[in-house]
């Protein structure tokens, strides 16, 4: 069962070119021409509890030599973002962040409701880019799942819909 999800508009042309599921996390990549940026790679990621996200991680998922933008559920908790606690996924992460000149969006509210009453609400799924970019991101609170999503909006980034050449090899 897939927990990660990635969305492209119709409208907008985009290669689905990457699903990884080993390591412990699940991951989908599309590339989206943004009028503005170019190719652009989005990642829409599942980090499962427990499991380390380490430095090769995410070089890997956010590759120095493309513009990135990878999001969702990474299992990296900060205080400082407003989370109950700090982990140990979030010190790998802070540490690329600072090595990789990493750009983070953090959602104003929890993206975790826990029908556990012992649990509090929390911040789980984030995005991390590795180009500077305007953006939003909106956690979506209509739907019946103790896990919500977040919409990402991109500021002034019309996307341009020339064809996107199929790069499986790349």
């Amino acid at each position: 069962m897939w927990r990660s999800l990635l969305a492209v508009k119709n409208s907008i042309s985009a290669c689905y070119y990457n699903r990884k599921t080993d390591e412990g996390f699940e991951a989908i990549t599309a590339k989206v021409n943004l009028h503005k940026h170019g190719i652009t790679n989005f990642t829409a990621i599942y980090n499962a509890p427990g499991n380390q996200l380490t430095d090769n991680h995410i070089k890997e998922l956010l590759p120095s030599n493309q513009k990135s933008i990878l999001a969702g559920d990474l299992n990296a908790k900060n205080t400082a973002w407003g989370c109950n606690a700090t982990n140990r996924n979030e010190r790998n992460l802070k540490k690329a962040i600072e090595n990789e000149n990493l750009y983070i969006h953090i959602p104003d509210r929890p993206t975790y409701y826990p029908s556990f009453t012992d649990r509090r609400p929390d911040i789980l799924d984030i995005a991390i880019m590795n180009f500077k970019i305007n953006c939003s991101t909106n956690t979506v609170t209509e739907l019946l799942s103790d896990h919500l999503p977040v919409l990402m909006y991109i500021t002034g980034a019309a996307y341009d819909n020339t064809k996107i050449i199929n790069s499986y090899n790349q």
